[in-house]
């Protein structure tokens, strides 16, 4: 349950990262990235709590694809953020989506989150929950089970 919630607030933290002020990137986290991702273009660095971001976008077919992967301070890889489409997920994945309670629900974003122990994929998804204008963060495993659900309601300024 913590992994999910912290792959969760990584996803959250994107917004967070700071991109003002340049950081310095190790050697060791370079290289490591490099290895990773030789194939990388676009790349800035970031950071976010105890680890180093890189967002960069990859070539995937003739179509660059938006990735962040993480890195702790001594270069050793966390995990990667790989925005996929809808019809690249997991059959068992796509299905549950579609079978279960958010089906109705207009989809915004796919995300595959890679960890050393760990595979998912995030769907971002539009909606009304209890009447409000909400998102949705829906991490399920390749087998297509729920892992877990957050929704993130759309309120007003003033009501919070």
């Amino acid at each position: 349950m913590k992994k999910i919630l912290f792959a969760m607030c990584a996803l959250l933290a994107l917004v967070a990262c700071n991109d003002a002020d340049p950081i310095p990137i190790s050697a060791a986290v370079q290289n490591s990235f490099h290895a990773r991702f030789p194939e990388a273009q676009s790349v800035r660095w970031g950071s976010s709590g105890d680890y180093i971001v890189a967002d960069f976008y990859i070539d995937d077919g003739g179509v660059p694809t938006e990735c962040q992967a993480w890195f702790t301070y001594v270069g050793e890889w966390y995990m990667t953020q790989r925005e996929i489409s809808y019809s690249a997920l997991p059959q068992a994945v796509r299905v549950a989506y579609e079978s279960g309670e958010y089906a109705t629900w207009i989809v915004d974003d796919v995300i595959q989150v890679e960890r050393i122990d760990a595979l998912q994929y995030l769907i971002v998804a539009d909606g009304f929950y209890l009447g409000v204008e909400s998102e949705a963060y829906l991490f399920y495993l390749p087998s297509g089970v729920l892992a877990q659900g957050v929704i993130d309601p759309d309120l007003p300024f003033w009501a919070y």
